[in-house]
């Protein structure tokens, strides 16, 4: 299972009430490096200053639109959560990062939410990657 941290960025954002993730369209994004989590990163061109981007065969980013379901809070508890996100046969280097991302009309414009550690190189054969979230979603913030 993916180790999931949101961006220092994107928390203050939330908490300033400049990005809302209960609407709108989020993206995942695949890496073949790993050069650990920047919290000062803004976009995902800041991220891919360092990183590279997947580019192998049948790879493309995947985008859902996000619908009443994505916020949930019981009691102190708040989650955030989204579907499994797959990609379909692909195939190319190994990946070892995910980037999920709001979306925008560029690379510039596309504000990080999370950096996902896919736990090791995932080899792409060809086949199905399916990045699947804790059961108890992508992240959750509690209040004490």
């Amino acid at each position: 299972m993916a180790t999931v941290t949101p961006y220092g960025t994107a928390v203050k954002k939330m908490a300033d009430g400049e990005m809302d993730l209960d609407t709108g369209t989020v993206g995942v994004l695949l890496c073949t490096t790993d050069n650990g989590i920047n919290h000062l990163d803004n976009t995902v061109e800041d991220v891919l200053l360092v990183e590279t981007e997947s580019s192998g065969g049948g790879y493309s980013r995947q985008t859902q639109v996000l619908s009443g379901y994505a916020v949930t809070q019981a009691s102190n508890v708040v989650t955030w959560d989204i579907e499994d996100v797959v990609f379909s046969s692909i195939s190319g280097t190994s990946v070892e990062i995910a980037i999920i991302y709001k979306e925008g009309a560029n690379d510039a414009l596309r504000d990080v939410i999370c950096f996902v550690d896919l736990t090791g190189p995932i080899t792409l054969t060809g086949a199905d990657v399916t990045i699947q979230w804790n059961a108890s979603g992508v992240f959750t913030a509690t209040a004490s």
